[in-house]
């Protein structure tokens, strides 16, 4: 473990001369009371978080792309092929494969998980892993947002104590009629030296089993303009040759 954390800080302080941001990925475990049908009601359960640190190593304040919302708390999935079914996200998510024998690469970017031996220089379709994580995504939120609005229903998926039960799109219906919102936010603003970070959980990844590599493209992140005023400072783009962003890995 010394010999790791050695090689770690040297990597860093190489770059730091010559980038002006580092996106650093790692995975954080705690320990989380978890509702979802098949795990034990109101014990807590170790569930990893996927960490997103970024880093301005530079002299200048810089901005970039935001690419999941300010409060979003799972990680988005928004890929899905059209299904002929009339069961609703709650029921499909207590219907997912599992697919511990693959490999994929997930680009954080495209929200999406691949075959990690796909050649993306031909046409190719998602594989079905990406149905089960967005019926389960889906599924995540609203309750998250029912949860967060103090109602006393859950989904179909989900086993509280002394909550009814309603359909998916009736509990989308009661978050939209409280008019819910996410804090989209379009950037990230970094002045000198700063640093923030994001926990994402990756609770549905555990349900589904696998092997994941998450990544993000660094042109993913720059934005299109060089630079923007906000409250009377300056804000730069990096560019793309000046980001560094490593990967991260994680089995289940």
């Amino acid at each position: 473990m010394k010999i790791l954390v050695l090689i770690f800080v040297f990597f860093i302080y190489q770059y730091s001369h010559s980038q002006n941001v580092f996106v650093e990925l790692s995975i954080e475990w705690q320990l989380d009371s978890v509702y979802f049908k098949g795990f034990i009601q109101n014990k807590k359960t170790p569930i990893p978080y996927l960490i997103i640190r970024y880093n301005n190593l530079s002299e200048d304040n810089i901005f970039l792309k935001r690419l999941i919302a300010a409060d979003e708390i799972y990680l988005p999935n928004t890929r899905s092929s059209l299904m002929n079914t009339n069961l609703q996200y709650d029921e499909l998510a207590m219907k997912t494969g599992d697919y511990s024998d693959d490999n994929y690469v997930f680009s954080i970017d495209k929200f999406c998980a691949e075959y990690d031996t796909v050649n993306k220089k031909k046409e190719h379709e998602l594989p079905i892993i990406n149905d089960d994580l967005f019926n389960i995504y889906n599924a995540l939120l609203i309750q998250h947002h029912l949860n967060e609005s103090k109602t006393n229903i859950q989904l179909a998926c989900f086993n509280y104590e002394n909550k009814k039960y309603v359909t998916y799109n009736e509990g989308k219906n009661i978050i939209h009629s409280k008019e819910f919102k996410l804090n989209s936010n379009s950037f990230i603003l970094l002045d000198k030296g700063q640093f923030i970070q994001q926990k994402i959980s990756l609770f549905a990844f555990i349900l589904i089993k696998g092997t994941f590599l998450f990544k993000i493209q660094e042109s993913s992140i720059i934005p299109e303009s060089d630079s923007k005023k906000i409250n009377g400072k300056t804000y730069i783009a990096p560019k793309r040759k000046n980001i560094l962003i490593n990967n991260i890995g994680i089995s289940f």
